[in-house]
């Protein structure tokens, strides 16, 4: 089950983007400007699905405060246990979901998976359709398997 009396842990989940409003509306001191997130580690949930052939980390934040407070991250590879390169679906979302949260997701994006001790990591660096730029890492030490 893991360490500690949390099921799942892991290391890290970060997130950057450029804001909220994209690139093409950015002006003056925004343009271009990154916003880091680092959600509780304790709180991210790795899991390896074997016969879903998934592998995923996430993190929710049941009750963010204001429009620009990270809601929910999250990334999953498909086929993780294939040889050769990584796809898989990335999301990030603001907000609160009861008020037009505002959502980033790409699918069938490559990912990187890299093996780390008993875990792995796992990282995505692009844009979206939109060319929002996002970049997640998730490094998962304790990992649930299924």
């Amino acid at each position: 089950m893991g360490r500690g009396s949390v099921p799942y842990r892991a290391r890290e989940l970060d997130h950057e983007s450029i804001p909220r409003r994209g690139p093409a509306t950015c002006r003056g001191d925004e343009a271009g400007a990154r916003r880091s997130y680092k959600p509780p580690a304790a709180e991210v949930i790795c899991l390896h699905a074997k016969r879903q052939k998934r592998y995923s980390a996430a993190w929710k934040d049941f009750s963010p405060k204001g429009a620009k407070a990270i809601a929910e991250a999250g990334i999953n590879v498909s086929n993780p246990d294939d040889a050769g390169a990584k796809q898989g679906e990335v999301r990030v979302s603001f907000g609160d979901a009861t008020s037009k949260p505002v959502i980033y997701s790409v699918e069938a994006v490559p990912l990187s998976m890299t093996p780390r001790g008993k875990g792995m990591d796992i990282a995505f660096d692009g844009k979206t359709r939109d060319g929002v730029g996002l970049r997640v890492k998730a490094s998962c030490q304790d990992v649930e398997q299924m």
